[in-house]
């Protein structure tokens, strides 16, 4: 038996809002959407609406609230090339904001915002993009690998180009 990750199904009040925050800010790309129950995004990630969830999942009739979403104990994560960029186009959407850009113990930026729904979502930079970085500086592949926490054979790949 073989079981894979397919990606995750996020539940949502409003699928209007939380179809705009993510294909209008963060620019995903829908693989298919039935009416306003379900979308799913290429890449693996799904919004489903809360109440249609509960009821299927749980038996609950649509008139039963489903419960609360977003609850800070998850976190949706995504990258970008032009983290700063990224940030700015956010902000200027006026997203909730976590943290702003800033830079974490393994060199890698990032920043954290929340859905409509009150979900955690990270932007970072790919870590390639973040070895190429610090290798830029004259850092040795030794040091980049200790100060970002990846394999040493990561770094040396990324050094190859």
């Amino acid at each position: 038996m073989s079981i894979r990750f397919e990606g995750p199904a996020v539940f949502v009040e409003n699928m209007g809002v939380a179809r705009k925050f993510y294909e209008g800010l963060l620019g995903l790309e829908v693989q298919f959407a039935v009416a306003d129950a379900y979308t799913a995004y290429v890449g693996g990630m799904s919004l489903w609406s809360a109440s249609s969830a509960s009821e299927l999942i749980h038996g609950r009739t649509p008139t039963e609230p489903p419960g609360p979403q977003g609850r800070g104990n998850f976190e949706l994560y995504f990258e970008s090339d032009a983290i700063v960029e990224a940030w700015d186009t956010i902000e200027a959407a006026g997203a909730p904001v976590v943290h702003g850009v800033r830079e974490m113990p393994w060199s890698q930026r990032c920043f954290r915002i929340q859905d409509p729904d009150g979900h955690l979502v990270e932007v970072g930079e790919p870590m390639p993009l973040v070895i190429r970085r610090l290798l830029d500086t004259g850092l040795s592949a030794q040091e980049v690998a200790d100060r970002t926490m990846a394999p040493l054979e990561m770094v040396q790949a990324v050094a190859k180009g």
